[in-house]
C-alpha cells in the first residue's frame, strides 16, 4: 500500500490501518480481508510466500473435492521444535512450551499497532506473571528495540521468521494459544481488536 498511490489524501491507507510504508494485506478471491497488515520488507515477503502456499494448497485440494486452503499450523497441532533465542541470550523452544496455557503474541516495536497495545501488553504480563495463563512474544526488530519497550514479558527474537511461518503469521500484532500439551489450542487472532479478544479469552485481560 503505497500513500500516494490513487488517493486523494490518505483514505485507503486509513481504512486499512496502515501503519506506513511499505505495507501490504492479503485480500481473498471473495473480496474478503484475509491477512493482517504486514508492515516493511520482511513481514510483506513473508505475505507473499504465504499467499503462495494458499494458491498451491488450493489447486492441489481441489481435486478431490476442493477443501478450504490453510497455511499454517491448525489447532491441535503439535508445536514443532522452534527454537529462539530471548533478549538475555538464553535458547528457548517453543515446542517445549508446555505445563498451562500460553498466549503467543507476534510483535515487531517498528509496527504502529504494535505500539498502540504496549501498555495492555504490559499489564498482561503481569496477569500472566501472577495467573495461569503465559504470555510469550515472538519478535521482530533486534534485541535494543525490543528491550526497550520494558513491557515485563518474555521475548523470544525470531530474525528469520521461523516461527512466523511455522504459524502462518503474516504480520503484526497477530496471537495464537497454545495448550498445556503443547499443542495449538486457537486459530489466529489478527490485528488489535482480535488479539484484544484472544488475550481475554485467555485470562490475560478484563473483556
Amino acid at each position: 500500500v503505497c500513500s500516494s498511490d490513487l488517493q486523494r489524501d490518505r483514505e485507503v491507507a486509513t481504512a486499512y490501518e496502515v501503519p506506513g510504508t511499505p505495507s501490504a494485506v492479503l485480500i481473498g478471491p471473495d473480496g474478503q480481508i484475509a491477512s493482517a497488515v504486514a508492515a516493511g520488507p520482511e513481514a510483506i515477503r513473508a505475505l507473499a510466500e504465504a499467499s503462495g502456499r494458499r494458491r498451491w494448497q488450493h489447486e492441489h485440494d481441489a481435486g478431490d473435492g476442493g477443501t478450504t486452503p490453510r497455511a499454517g499450523l491448525q489447532i491441535g497441532d503439535r508445536i514443532p521444535s522452534l527454537p529462539l533465542t530471548g533478549l538475555d541470550g538464553e535458547t528457548v523452544d517453543l515446542g517445549e512450551l508446555r505445563g498451562r496455557d500460553t498466549v503467543l503474541l507476534f510483535w515487531r516495536p517498528s509496527c504502529g499497532f504494535c505500539r498502540q497495545m504496549t501498555d495492555e501488553v504490559r499489564a498482561w504480563a503481569g496477569t500472566a506473571a501472577a495467573g495461569r495463563a503465559g504470555l510469550v512474544l515472538v519478535a521482530l526488530d533486534d534485541r535494543e528495540a525490543n528491550a526497550a519497550q520494558e513491557l515485563g514479558a518474555r521475548i523470544l527474537l525470531d530474525p528469520e521468521m521461523a516461527a512466523f511461518g511455522a504459524f502462518g503469521a503474516t504480520g503484526t500484532p497477530v496471537a495464537v494459544k497454545l495448550d498445556r500439551r503443547g499443542r495449538v489450542a486457537s486459530p489466529l487472532a489478527a490485528g488489535t481488536e482480535q488479539v484484544r479478544a484472544l488475550a481475554a479469552a485467555a485470562g490475560l485481560a478484563a473483556r
